[in-house]
């Protein structure tokens, strides 16, 4: 191969076969595979046998689509921290955040800024309160800037996956402005098998559930994952309070008090055991004084 008909590079060799039989079957193995680059010219070189003239060469091109990973976003409203000039954000502990971003209301704005949470220090002394600390987790300046009728503003920062109930934001300098705080993440994803009729129930918050969780190969056996992205997607519909049924309130029951009544037997068989040490202790004491005594003139 080559880029301008001087300088030419081989891919290395390979053997082209055909074979046609009396009835115009035709065996053969005409492909020549090679790592993916960009050229402009190509040539074949026969090493040995007579040159064939191809009425035409085909040109395969390996075509690879990244596709976007799919995030979700949700908006917190701020409201005074327990520290001056702080913003609190109250969230879900359960969110996985990814990224974080703020939405301003100004047109034109700059805000150098930490974001972090709050951590509850324990007293130093015994009768005094705890102390409240500030644990910075991102730093970065925000901004919102409007320009020639075009709007420039910041996007969202990565920061290491976090769960906290509360978000934080500490100004770096004096600003009245109180942005949204954005909220980024990749949703979980539940693949499971339509069996039967809709709608569906997915049941969670119960203490002593199994899991029922399988392999992927299990329950979509031969997918692939272009195919897995273009499932059909359920929608969640309102949520529901249940109640536990009785058999399996008193299943739940049954079994936190077994595990009880194996805690307090393990407990007595420690203290049993503790005891008979100390005793074999003490008489061990007692015969070496009394053999002490013994051989004392």
């Amino acid at each position: 191969m080559s880029d301008d008909l001087k300088q030419w590079e081989a891919l290395g060799p390979a053997s082209l076969n055909w074979l046609r039989n009396s009835e115009t079957q035709t065996l053969a193995n005409d492909k020549i595979e090679f790592a993916p680059r960009a050229f402009r010219y190509a040539r074949l070189s026969w090493k040995e046998g007579k040159p064939l003239l191809f009425a035409r060469v085909n040109a395969e091109l390996l075509s690879q689509t990244e596709v976007a990973a799919q995030t979700e976003q949700l908006l917190l409203q701020p409201s005074p921290g327990k520290l001056e000039h702080d913003l609190v954000y109250a969230a879900a502990i359960a969110i996985p955040v990814e990224k974080i971003g703020l939405q301003f209301s100004e047109q034109n704005v700059v805000l150098p800024a930490l974001l972090g949470r709050y951590q509850e220090l324990p007293p130093r002394q015994l009768g005094q309160s705890g102390s409240l600390s500030f644990q910075p987790l991102a730093s970065a300046t925000f901004y919102q800037i409007t320009q020639s009728g075009q709007q420039r503003s910041s996007g969202e920062l990565p920061i290491a996956t976090e769960h906290t109930a509360q978000w934080v934001l500490r100004p770096q300098a004096g600003s009245a402005s109180r942005p949204a705080l954005r909220l980024v993440w990749s949703p979980a994803s539940v693949i499971f098998l339509a069996n039967g009729n809709a709608p569906y129930t997915l049941a969670f918050g119960r203490a002593h559930a199994e899991a029922a969780a399988r392999d992927l190969a299990q329950v979509a056996p031969n997918f692939q994952s272009a195919e897995l992205l273009n499932l059909e997607q359920a929608k969640a519909g309102a949520l529901q309070t249940l109640r536990a049924s009785p058999a399996g309130a008193e299943a739940a029951e049954a079994a936190a008090m077994a595990k009880a009544a194996q805690l307090r037997l393990a407990a007595l068989w420690s203290v049993l055991l503790l005891g008979v040490a100390v005793l074999g202790f003490f008489a061990w004491r007692l015969v070496k004084q009394m053999k002490e005594g013994e051989g004392a003139p």
